[in-house]
This record gives C-alpha cells, sequence and structure tokens, in this order.
C-alpha cells in the first residue's frame, strides 16, 4: 500500500492501530510528549517523535517532512481537540467535526442533546445549587455520583453518600475536569449495557450491543466492568425504543463517519439510560470480537478513512453491519487490586483454550498499580478475548482461564479481583 499514517497517542492501547496497520500494509509514526521508554507504541511503531499534540505548528511540519497520507488518534476524549485543527490545517481527513468533538466529549453538552431528541439520560442535580444551598442539598436523594463533565476513562469519578461528604468529592471530581465543571447524578445500580454505532458517509449503524459486566464494588469507587458480552439479549427493545431516537440524534448533528460508544443503565423502571459516551475507539476493543463474528474492524476503518476519506473504500457487506451477532462473544477484563506486580503466570496457556481469540496485556511484572488506580481502568491488567457457539462453552472457557492465569505481588498473594460469575451473562 506505501501509506504513512501518523497516530497522535502512544499508550498501550495506541499499539492496536500499530498492529493493524501492520496488517494493512501501512508504515506508521507516532508522536506525542511522552518519552519512549514510557510509550509503548513508540516501541513498535516504524518511526516516533516527542512532538506534544499541543505543539500543532511542530506536528505539521512532521506532516510535510515525512509526506504523511493521513492522520489518526484513539481511546482519549482529550486528544481530539489536537486531532480536528491538526486535520483541518493540513488538509487531510478527519471524521468529525470540532462542534461534534466539543458536544460529545462533554457530558453535560451531551446530556442536553439527549433529552432534546427523547433519548432517556440520568437526571441530575445543579451542581452549584448543592454547593451553595444546604436545604437544597440536604433534600437530595443520596447517594448521588459526581464526575467531571469532560474527562475519561473514570477518572475524577466518585460516589458521594451524604451531604457532610458532598464538599470533598466535588474537589475531587473538579481537580480532573479541564473546564473545571462537575456533574452531579443521582447514583443508580442496574444492569448496564454498551451499545456500538458505526457510521459511513452519513450512514448510521448500530453495530453491537454487549452486556457490560459489572464486578464486586471497590469501597468508595464506582464499579469497573469485568467483562463484556455480545449480543445483549436487550438487544430487541434497544433496537425498537432506544436506537431510533439516537439514529435521529446523530443524524441531525451531521456526524458522518467513525465509530461511537454509548454505555448505558437499566434502572428499577427497566428504562435504558445513556451515562457515558465516546466518539473515539474505546478500550474495550470491542473490534477484535466484531471482527472474528461478522467480519467488521473499526480500527481498520478508521485507518482507511484517515488514509483515503472513506470507512469502507472497497465497499462493505451491510449485513454485516449489525448487532444481532450470530455467535457468543466476550471479553474477560481482568482487574487488579493496588500494588507492585512481582509475578505472571499461565501467560502462555490462555492461547491454548479452545475458544480464546486473543488477549491483551495492560501491565506486566515490575510495574506498580498506585491506590489513585482504584476505581479507574488503570486497573486492567488483562482482557482475554472468546468466541463459541454453544452456551455451555461460556462456563468452562471461563473457569479455564481463572485457573490458569495470575498475578501476584512481592508477598506471593494474587493481585486479582474477582472475575464475572458466568451466571451474569445474559445472552439470548
Amino acid at each position: 500500500m506505501g501509506k504513512k499514517l501518523l497516530i497522535l497517542g502512544s499508550n498501550h492501547l495506541c499499539c492496536e492501530i500499530i498492529y493493524a496497520s501492520k496488517e494493512m500494509g501501512v508504515s506508521t509514526i507516532v508522536t506525542d510528549w511522552n518519552s519512549v521508554e514510557n510509550a509503548p507504541a513508540k516501541l513498535i511503531a516504524d518511526k516516533h517523535y516527542e512532538i506534544s499534540l499541543a505543539d500543532i505548528d511542530g506536528i505539521l511540519e512532521l506532516i510535510r517532512t515525512e509526506n504523511i497520507d493521513g492522520v489518526i488518534t484513539g481511546f482519549a476524549d482529550s486528544y481530539l481537540k489536537y486531532y480536528a485543527e491538526i486535520c483541518s490545517r493540513a488538509g487531510l481527513p478527519c471524521y468529525g467535526t470540532s462542534e461534534q468533538f466539543d458536544i460529545l466529549c462533554n457530558k453535560d453538552k451531551f446530556k442536553a442533546k439527549c433529552r432534546e431528541f427523547g433519548v432517556p439520560t440520568i437526571e441530575e442535580y445543579d451542581t452549584e445549587k448543592l454547593l451553595n444551598d444546604a436545604t437544597y442539598l440536604h433534600s437530595a436523594d443520596f447517594p448521588l455520583l459526581l464526575k467531571p463533565a469532560d474527562n475519561s476513562g473514570g477518572r475524577g469519578v466518585t460516589i458521594c453518600r451524604s451531604p457532610e461528604e458532598f464538599s470533598a468529592c466535588y474537589e475531587k471530581a473538579k481537580v480532573y475536569s479541564p473546564s473545571e465543571t462537575v456533574l452531579s447524578e443521582q447514583f443508580i445500580e442496574g444492569r448496564e449495557v454498551t451499545a456500538f454505532y458505526l457510521f459511513d458517509n452519513g450512514e448510521v449503524y448500530l453495530s453491537g450491543l454487549a452486556n457490560r459486566l459489572i464486578g464486586a464494588q471497590q469501597t468508595g469507587v464506582i464499579k469497573l466492568p469485568v467483562g463484556y458480552s455480545f449480543p445483549s439479549d436487550l438487544l430487541p427493545y434497544y433496537e425498537k425504543d432506544i436506537y431510533p431516537h439516537v439514529k435521529n440524534m446523530y443524524k441531525a448533528m451531521g456526524l458522518q463517519n467513525g465509530m461511537l460508544f454509548m454505555q448505558c443503565l437499566i434502572g428499577k423502571d427497566n428504562v435504558c439510560r445513556v451515562y457515558d459516551i465516546g466518539y473515539r475507539l474505546t478500550g474495550s476493543l470491542e473490534f477484535i470480537l466484531s471482527e472474528k463474528v461478522v467480519n467488521v474492524n473499526a480500527i481498520k476503518a478508521m485507518i482507511n478513512f484517515a488514509l483515503y476519506g472513506k470507512m469502507f473504500p472497497n465497499g462493505v457487506n451491510q449485513t454485516n453491519l449489525t448487532a444481532n451477532w450470530p455467535n457468543y462473544a466476550f471479553n474477560i477484563t481482568i482487574l487488579s487490586k493496588p500494588g507492585k506486580i512481582q509475578n505472571e503466570t499461565g501467560r502462555d496457556k490462555l492461547s491454548g483454550i479452545d475458544g480464546v481469540v486473543t488477549f491483551r496485556n495492560n501491565h506486566k511484572p515490575g510495574e506498580v498499580i498506585p491506590e489513585e488506580s482504584l476505581g479507574t481502568l488503570n486497573q486492567v491488567v488483562m482482557r482475554v478475548f472468546c468466541v463459541c457457539k454453544e452456551k455451555n462453552d461460556i462456563w468452562r472457557i471461563v473457569e479455564e482461564i481463572k485457573n490458569v492465569y495470575d498475578m501476584t505481588n512481592e508477598n506471593g498473594e494474587s493481585m486479582l479481583l474477582p472475575v464475572f460469575d458466568t451466571k451474569e451473562i445474559y445472552l439470548r
């Protein structure tokens, strides 16, 4: 192909863009402010630079001197504003506009858009009034969920259980908000699903609906996913009652290309409410499963768009752009407690388990998972991706993985939190 792709960002997730690019015969160049020893993607790219994303002029010069054909970023909302400006000034394809990114990277603005189009979302309290009106604060139905309006990955998200805790929880969330804007929502517990969308030349496709499986509660922090399973048993309900409103909203916003995910909660009233969103690639790496089951890979489509201005330049069978997957597919997201990783065992045995497609490590021996990672996706140490035809195989695969894989600390103690109980997987 002989094309050159510039990747903005260098963390371990950005390695996925490089793996896909290599399969497509595309050369990769990685840049951001991180030194190479702190940048996994730079270690495997064809070339790398330490030019900050904020140095727009420097990156434009890099594009010129390296004869870059396309630019891509993923996995972090904060990179999208730089991506949009770089593409605009370089005259290269950008899958979204600055205005679209501004709405879809800001939880407050996005929720307003949902209400406009009848997309159910979680109701919220007036944060300023909670801070300044004691009567209003004490009338709130605790617990509340406080979160920065413009951050992702669980950073700064806090469960506030009483009026007395509100001020401290507010300050914690505000630290993680570039605009110092904090949302205060009713804390709802219930089942979760994540909807995945692909956009192709203005057409909107629901490409997957997964049950987002939640692990045991860690004290004082939000619950983290311990797995995703496709297709969700809630798909008929979602397609009938939620998808039409969502599709109208995205059509009205003028979304043309790219991918998007929406995380939703189903409370006691059985209504599916959106609580988080990302107009970008997602760390759940669902494309690994979708490529295996329906032959659609969001990362490869995004690379195509960066290089050619089309998600599917050779065309795509639209029957594959469906959330009704024919096989069972799931990932097991293995979480770790804080501490120093001393040893990892069983990694070499995972590939030998029938049904395991592949796996991805986020952390390795010698690394430290700090206490401040509690409640954030930095606790994810491993994702194992699995596909099977029979429901009974799910239990077998999960149990085999649990039996062979472990990470231990310096005292020889397992650092891993429990994975999901297979009875939690609601599949057809």
